[in-house]
């Protein structure tokens, strides 16, 4: 797992597939999630990312350097907060989907 840059806490990546080649010993801890989402389409081109947000955890305002990229954030425990642009979100046991080029953070 590469680390990401946090105010406090742990956040983390596994990168799970690079431009159409799903990688297998990444996909070992989570075999039915890479099954799903190479099955929607995923991964065909660009890279795949699984990032992981740890309890008490909370990031710097951040954005990707383009909107090619989609943000799937799955709360696993518990709520997630997220600001994105100008809006405060809470995310309790739903899947959202979300453009990263704006300015965001995650608590």
């Amino acid at each position: 797992m590469e680390g990401g840059n946090t105010k406090e806490g742990v956040w983390g990546y596994y990168e799970i597939s690079d431009n159409g080649r799903w990688l297998s010993e990444e996909c070992k801890p989570v075999p039915a999630l890479c099954k799903k989402l190479k099955k929607a389409g995923f991964g065909k081109i660009g890279k795949t990312y699984i990032s992981l947000l740890y309890p008490s955890s909370k990031t710097f305002p951040h954005t990707a350097p383009s909107n090619d990229v989609l943000n799937i954030l799955m709360p696993i425990r518990g709520s997630t907060s997220l600001r994105i642009a100008d809006k405060n979100l809470e995310i309790d046991e739903k899947t959202v989907v979300i453009d990263p080029s704006f300015e965001k953070e995650f608590s």
